[in-house]
């Protein structure tokens, strides 16, 4: 099996991203969050108006990101816009060290899991997901937590677990925006538990 040009282009992208969680070790919540509130507006209102304008839709795909939509999404929010509200949610409702990591996790293993399902993935689980893929996102996801300050492998295994069924479970919420909300919640709840 073969990962196709287009996934290669949106994982691509998807790992440019990690310009946001470096940025944002860099900044003060206050900066983090203007920046991206701005960012995600701006791709809101293109991806809202792009499906009642043909002129827009042109300058969309043109010069925007048209071409590594997916076909599901030609009729709804792109992952692009899904992935930017969960970086302003995380940043939001999270602690800086929290939310750096919750989005590494959504970047850094979101991709490796599609480039091992689409490269070697044989086991499929749900949909497209594979059982390759999913170890992949549980093994990078796994590491990036336990590399975290602070993280014990009591609360970083299995939050990072959790995430991963964000990420293979056929939820109707695009695991762009759930991904880092489930992994800094279950960071938190199993902080919390193992302190009890």
């Amino acid at each position: 099996m073969v990962v196709d040009k287009l996934e290669i282009r949106r994982k691509a992208i998807h790992l440019f991203s990690l310009v946001i969680p470096l940025g944002y070790g860099l900044a003060s919540k206050r900066t983090a969050m203007i920046s991206l509130v701005g960012i995600t507006a701006f791709f809101f209102f293109f991806d809202v108006i792009r499906h009642y304008s043909q002129p827009i839709r042109r300058i969309y795909e043109r010069y925007l990101i048209g071409t590594v939509v997916r076909e599901k999404e030609e009729h709804r929010f792109i992952g692009s816009t899904y992935f930017l509200l969960g970086a302003c949610l995380s940043v939001f409702l999270f602690d800086k060290r929290l939310a750096i990591l919750s989005l590494l996790v959504l970047i850094i293993s979101d991709t490796v899991a599609a480039f091992v399902g689409g490269t070697i993935g044989r086991t499929r689980i749900f949909g497209t997901k594979t059982l390759e893929g999913s170890t992949a996102f549980f093994l990078s996801a796994s590491l990036i937590a336990l590399l975290s300050p602070g993280i014990r492998p009591i609360v970083g295994l299995p939050a990072a677990f959790m995430a991963t069924l964000a990420e293979c479970l056929p939820f109707r919420i695009d695991d762009n925006l759930l991904i880092p909300l489930v992994m800094g919640f279950s960071i938190q709840g199993f902080s919390l538990l193992e302190q009890l």
